[in-house]
């Protein structure tokens, strides 16, 4: 799961608490299924981890993207 790698990298960068959210997030085959299907109909999805007075977004918007992974025009 891609997303799982980049939020993995984000999660790294997080305080233990933000990190243990996003790494749960990523591991839920539910929401990632819930997910893949707002993408599928061209809707952006996010999670939104809260700490205090700190937001961290992690949003995935729908794109079209060639086989080297680059975006399409």
């Amino acid at each position: 799961m891609v997303v799982g790698i980049a939020c993995g990298d984000v999660a790294d960068q997080l305080d233990d608490h933000q990190a243990r959210q996003v790494r749960a997030w990523t591991q839920d085959h539910r929401e990632h299924h819930r997910a893949i299907g707002q993408l599928a109909r061209g809707i952006t999805d996010a999670l939104v981890v809260c700490d205090g007075s700190v937001q961290v977004v992690l949003a995935a918007t729908p794109g079209a993207f060639g086989p080297d992974g680059e975006s399409v025009p």
